[in-house]
């Protein structure tokens, strides 16, 4: 029996390019088949009126590999109008592993993307196995649609072992990696992908696996998928904050070039430590375009926020003394942010505005939720205006959280620290690729969404404000 459902009355934004338009669309089983003014006699009716209906958003910068396991809707992408989310950038992939190895991943990916290890280890039903294992997990079970990469750490640790967290590999190692790649292609993975972030450390303190590849193990990588008919890659450049270098700037292009695919690239943003970076990766990617290639950088279209425990945190992590002090055992750490020595350390480190990517001031830096009652008072307050009503330095105020005495482990202790990209600073780029959530283009999938309420875009339409951010 065929299925009839009819979106009446709603503002139509196509994807075409022209304007918005109000209508009926049409889906027979499963398929947009019609648009315009619609009996809808026999069918289903969903009343559309004040809402857009619009392309599926495909978000392509997510870590859901371990929430979709519990959490199946990809919360909160789906409730801005995402229909399919991209698992496993930045080399951070749960699969393939084997079995032995599940645990170990999971507590990286907890580490590096500041998600809750007890959450992930609990939640997480993938027992190992080649990719598609991981994929049959959830074939059924979750509410969109999901492509997922080989992430560049997993294949490391599946050929190397516990060594790929300490050194580069052979060319023997390199060819297993690449055989494990084409086995995870022919599973159904999408593509690559690999970063080179010093920020990136994982749960023991140490550099992820792919911080150690060789740029001929990221070529011969890249390589594997010219025999494809389709595929990406997803990459984040080690030099991306300051602009990328001119050796990042080959590297990316040889990924493009022996691949044949689009290259993903993270991402176009303003950054106190380098506020002219952007610049040099844009004109990266249109000399790219030039040569025909395709290397996408990514932009965040609207205002986004960073939250952070000081627990599980990964934002500081480029600071030579924080890295080291905030993945000691709690007790351990602890007892390190009480020492006086370690304290003027740590504050003149994060005082050095050339030492990290995420430089800010203590009046950005808000509280969101604390477990200590004493410091209830103080949520959604910045952390400037806490230190001057106590009479202490900003910093002793923002640290004094996760070492207060009390049985609930600091990582109940959240602050958001709001991160924007200057929108009057970004020009018009024809391989930019721009996002709601995370970063996100269009797919052939009708969703409704209320843009007042779900404030996916600011007021003013869809495209309206795509032209304003990209000033076209």
């Amino acid at each position: 029996m065929t299925d009839r459902l009819i979106v009446r009355g709603g503002t139509v934004v196509d994807g075409t390019g022209m304007p918005a338009y109000t209508a009926d669309v049409e889906v027979t089983d499963g398929r947009i088949s019609r648009i315009g003014r619609l009996d809808t006699t026999g069918a289903r009716v969903v009343d559309a009126d004040g809402l857009v209906v619009a392309p599926g958003f495909i978000d392509l910068h997510t870590h859901y590999d371990a929430q979709l396991h519990f959490e199946p809707t990809a919360s909160p992408s789906s409730w801005h109008g995402v229909t399919t989310v991209a698992v496993g950038n930045c080399g951070f992939s749960l699969a393939p592993s084997k079995p032995e190895d599940v645990a170990w991943t999971a507590k990286m990916l907890s580490r590096v993307e500041g998600m809750s290890e007890e959450a992930l280890l609990a939640g997480v039903t993938y027992a190992g196995g080649p990719m598609r294992d991981f994929l049959a997990n959830l074939d059924g079970k979750v509410g969109v649609n999901v492509l997922a990469y080989a992430g560049h750490c997993a294949i490391r640790r599946w050929v190397m072992g516990e060594a790929a967290s300490e050194r580069a590999a052979g060319p023997d190692e390199i060819a297993q990696m690449v055989a494990v790649l084409e086995e995870a292609l022919d599973d159904g993975a999408i593509g690559l992908s690999t970063s080179q972030l010093d920020i990136h450390v994982d749960h023991e303190g140490r550099p992820v696996p792919c911080n150690f590849a060789t740029r001929t193990e990221i070529e011969a990588l890249s390589a594997t998928l010219a025999t494809r008919s389709s595929g990406a890659i997803s990459f984040f450049p080690r030099t991306f904050v300051p602009g990328l270098s001119a050796d990042d700037a080959e590297l990316v292009e040889r990924m493009s070039a022996l691949s044949g695919k689009p290259v993903h690239g993270n991402v176009l943003g303003f950054f106190h430590a380098a506020p002219d970076g952007w610049r040099r990766n844009l004109q990266v990617a249109e000399d790219l375009a030039a040569k025909g290639l395709r290397y996408y950088p990514m932009l965040v279209l609207n205002p986004k926020g960073v939250h952070f425990a000081f627990d599980s945190t990964f934002i500081f992590d480029e600071y030579p003394t924080w890295r080291p002090t905030l993945t000691l055992p709690l007790a351990e750490r602890a007892a390190a942010l009480a020492s006086p020595a370690i304290r003027a350390t740590l504050r003149a480190e994060l005082a050095d505005r050339s030492l990290g990517s995420l430089a800010f001031a203590w009046d950005e830096v808000l509280v969101v939720w604390t477990a200590d009652d004493a410091l209830r008072a103080h949520q959604e307050r910045d952390i400037a205006s806490i230190a001057r009503d106590r009479g202490v330095d900003p910093f002793d105020a923002g640290a004094s959280p996760g070492i207060r005495d009390r049985s609930v482990p600091d990582e109940h202790d959240h602050t958001r620290l709001p991160v924007s990209v200057p929108l009057d600073q970004v020009v018009r780029l024809d391989a930019l690729v721009g996002g709601v959530g995370e970063h996100v283009v269009v797919e052939d999938f009708a969703v409704l969404i209320n843009l007042d309420e779900r404030r996916a875009f600011v007021r003013g339409g869809l495209r309206e404000n795509v032209r304003q951010v990209l000033r076209v």
